[in-house]
């Protein structure tokens, strides 16, 4: 290969793109790999989760960027040729060290903003957990679940359970359920990465 073909020299000095394409592409190969042969998922380490969850981890916010979608491939497909993409110019452009900076800060930044963006959104539903634990009761739950559980009243089971505790509402164990339903919903929420 010609070294004077300027073709290839900036091809060369895009090697922080290819680094990062090679790291995201074995991550997502060795998720993927855990997930089939051990039956280990260890996304659930890297991936970001909001800081007021018990499986997020510092580290997420660095890691979080290197993990995609795993039920497909065309996700990181697109991610990793928009990468190429626009990367390699920025590269090119910036050099290896400003665009390696850049990448991490923007990357972290917006892990950022997304852990502050679901708290301002998941706030409200925290208050109504909240109120509910207060005072839980037949109405209060049924407001809980139409606020907090968009299209639910299409779930045959919870339907079910609205209307046997409809006419037994002196029953505790309906109370016990309703409480159990709203931390598992409430536990679900926060635990979505």
């Amino acid at each position: 290969m010609d070294s004077s073909n300027p073709y290839f020299q900036q091809a060369r000095r895009t090697s922080v793109v290819k680094s990062l394409i090679i790291i995201t592409v074995a991550s997502w190969l060795a998720v993927q790999a855990g997930i089939q042969l051990l039956q280990v998922d260890i996304s659930q380490y890297l991936a970001l989760y909001n800081y007021n969850s018990e499986k997020f981890r510092p580290w997420q916010l660095f890691t979080y960027m290197f993990m995609h979608d795993l039920s497909g491939f065309m996700h990181i497909f697109f991610n990793m040729l928009g990468l190429w993409m626009f990367g390699s110019v920025l590269e090119r452009h910036w050099g290896s060290k400003r665009f390696l900076t850049y990448y991490l800060i923007t990357g972290m930044g917006a892990g950022v903003i997304s852990m502050l963006a679901m708290t301002w959104q998941l706030n409200p539903m925290f208050e109504s957990v909240q109120a509910y634990l207060a005072n839980p009761g037949y109405v209060q739950f049924e407001r809980f679940v139409s606020d907090n559980m968009p299209g639910s009243y299409q779930n045959d089971q919870l339907n079910q359970f609205l209307k046997n505790w409809y006419y037994n509402q002196q029953n505790p164990e309906y109370v016990r359920e309703s409480v159990r339903a709203v931390m598992e919903i409430s536990d679900m929420r926060l635990n979505t990465a």
